[in-house]
């Protein structure tokens, strides 16, 4: 297992990267939650928000995944906002 540097270490290139908050967070909320996020290529505008409070994230991976897929699909072509996904809150 990894700890949460090791990740960001061995991810730090992505171009995407895709979070899932109850509630949502901001870029200020995650910098400071996360230091290390600032170092990351996608850092802010390729980070990806899921609030699974106003979403049906969960439930729609277990009965309705090409749903999910589809909209993950959509976030790596270049969709600003999705079903599920919109940008990190500044």
């Amino acid at each position: 297992a990894l700890d949460a540097a090791g990740v960001l270490d061995r991810a730090a290139d992505a171009d995407y990267w895709l979070l899932k908050e109850y509630g949502g967070i901001s870029e200020a909320a995650l910098a400071s939650a996360v230091p290390l996020a600032r170092g990351l290529n996608a850092y802010p505008r390729g980070v990806r928000v899921c609030d699974t409070r106003a979403t049906g994230l969960y439930l729609d991976q277990a009965f309705h995944p090409d749903r999910v897929l589809s909209d993950m699909a959509a976030v790596f072509a270049g969709a600003d906002s999705t079903i599920y996904f919109r940008p990190l809150a500044r």
